[in-house]
């Protein structure tokens, strides 16, 4: 079964959440290491925001749109 476009652009932003949230999460745990051993750790990463979320989201359906032109 298909998706209609507003499903497919849900999937697109969830799929650019959990993106941004694994990025994250590998950020945060760097950061930890880091902290522990003594070394410098720069600020502590920021969480993702909607702003940054849709950003991801709109590269992703961007990318797959020119991908069906050719």
């Amino acid at each position: 079964m298909g998706f209609n476009p507003y499903e497919m652009r849900w999937e697109v932003f969830q799929n650019a959440e959990t993106r941004l949230l694994n990025r994250h999460e590998a950020e945060v745990n760097r950061w930890q290491s880091l902290q522990e051993k003594g070394e410098e750790t720069g600020p502590y990463p920021t969480f993702p925001t909607e702003v940054e979320i849709k950003q991801v989201a709109d590269n992703m359906l961007s990318f797959v749109e020119k991908a069906e032109r050719k």
